[in-house]
């Protein structure tokens, strides 16, 4: 499949039934360590180990507001507690076209390496971005995949 093509194909047809637990899933390994991930981690018994068998601590923090905008953050009162209301409200202030070009380059600049970086040197070696399904695929019945999604998630475990 191309998702250049912007073909349409149900997200649950790609990875099943609990389709968002396994993307939240993919991000979720220790890719802040300074050190190139070893592989995947995985479990034994009731331990996280990665390829060698050594244990892992995961030690994280969530991306909260990043994709997905969160009405406590915003601090916009009941008219903008969820993602919808708080884009309403963006593109009722500066209008359509800028609001999206604002979402865009919030979302662009939300995380950096820097920030990746300061992270690590917190400790924290995982991270777990809250995820808009509208930024993976387009709503109704034949949803298509946007490629916005995807881009951030694959530059942020670059």
């Amino acid at each position: 499949m191309d998702l250049a093509k912007n073909e349409p194909m149900k997200l649950t047809n790609l990875w099943g039934k609990h389709a968002a637990v396994r993307l939240s899933l993919l991000v979720i390994p220790a890719f802040l360590c300074s050190a190139p991930a070893a592989g995947f981690l995985h479990t034994q018994g009731e331990n996280i180990v990665d390829e060698q068998g050594q244990k892992v601590v995961l030690r994280g923090v969530g991306l909260g507001n990043w994709m997905l905008p969160e009405g406590y953050m915003w601090r916009f009162g009941e008219s903008g507690d969820r993602p919808r209301r708080i884009e309403k409200i963006v593109s009722d202030l500066i209008g359509p076209e800028h609001a999206e070009k604002f979402w865009r380059e919030y979302r662009s600049e939300y995380v950096t390496e820097n920030d990746l970086r300061r992270l690590a040197q917190l400790g924290f070696n995982s991270v777990r971005p809250s995820l808009d399904a509208r930024l993976f695929l387009s709503e109704g019945e034949n949803g298509v995949f946007q490629s916005e999604g995807f881009e951030l998630l694959d530059n942020l475990i670059r």
